[in-house]
């Protein structure tokens, strides 16, 4: 059976682009936790690495090089969410950080 590349692609933009809209909202809340932050990044690394499956499935039946070039438009994506939330989960982790009391 055929993967309509073209559909799935669209569908992981679509999700990709929400998470940019909501990640960084969420990572900029003065109120995050560490444990909050750990599971956000947890989050978008699986996120990562199940669209890293969807690449290799790709490269495995030979996916046009347009598909190609937009999954690693996306791949870039959760990349960036990755390294953002990395950042805001090490900016809790410091040690003598106040911690928000809730």
């Amino acid at each position: 059976m055929a993967v309509d590349w073209s559909a799935k692609l669209r569908e992981q933009s679509r999700f990709a682009k929400r998470m940019v809209g909501d990640v960084p909202t969420a990572l900029s809340d003065p109120h995050l936790s560490e444990e909050d932050a750990r599971q956000l990044f947890q989050t978008i690394e699986n996120c990562a690495l199940s669209f890293d499956a969807i690449i290799e499935e790709m490269h495995r039946i030979g996916a046009e090089t347009q598909h190609m070039r937009a999954a690693s438009t996306i791949a870039a994506v959760w990349l960036d969410l990755m390294r953002l939330a990395a950042e805001r989960l090490r900016g809790l982790q410091q040690p003598g950080r106040r911690r928000a009391s809730f």
